[in-house]
């Protein structure tokens, strides 16, 4: 950096560029509302979302939340989530427990993460219009799920947030 003095005072001078700086463009596919979990086609209520889109904004915690009862096959358990994006994230958390005895300030007896490989938990986008999340290894007990997911957010928001979350729980009896 060089400076110059004029007039008795120091001026700073703004330093040269000696050499070209690289750019990273990274512009996320968002969208605009949050996407629906299904379970043998019906939706699973979501228990809390914070999204924000330049379209709009929802925004919901729920308070009086009726947990929905779903059913493995064979030991595995099949979701959809309609959306045309993959998550960021997508966290599955298990209580083993029923809905009435669950601490939910506890923390689960396992979380696992399902965008990478595990024997427990598998999500893949199908036909660019949904992901098909597999849950194996279930036993027939009492349990309570927690799905979390985040997305990218719009980039034009980038300056307000960087990703949308949205969470649903339902349970396994």
């Amino acid at each position: 950096m060089a400076s110059s003095v004029e007039n008795g005072g120091a001026v700073a001078v703004k330093p040269e560029q000696t050499q070209e700086q690289d750019v990273l463009s990274l512009t996320p596919d968002a969208l605009e509302l949050p996407p629906v979990l299904k379970f043998e086609r019906k939706e699973v209520r979501s228990f809390a979302v914070d999204w924000k889109h330049p379209n709009g904004e929802v925004s919901r915690l729920q308070e009086d939340l009726e947990v929905p009862n779903v059913r493995t096959t064979e030991g595995s358990l099949e979701l959809l989530i309609d959306g045309t994006v993959q998550p960021v994230s997508l966290v599955l958390s298990i209580y083993q427990t029923n809905i009435r005895d669950i601490d939910p300030t506890g923390d689960p007896d396992l979380v696992v993460d399902c965008l990478k490989a595990d024997s427990l938990c598998d999500f893949a986008m199908s036909g660019g219009n949904a992901g098909m999340l597999r849950i194996d290894q279930l036993e027939d007990e009492e349990m309570v799920m927690s799905l979390q997911a985040e997305y990218y957010a719009d980039p034009s928001l980038n300056a307000e947030r960087f990703v949308n979350t949205i969470g649903w729980i339902f349970s396994l009896n």
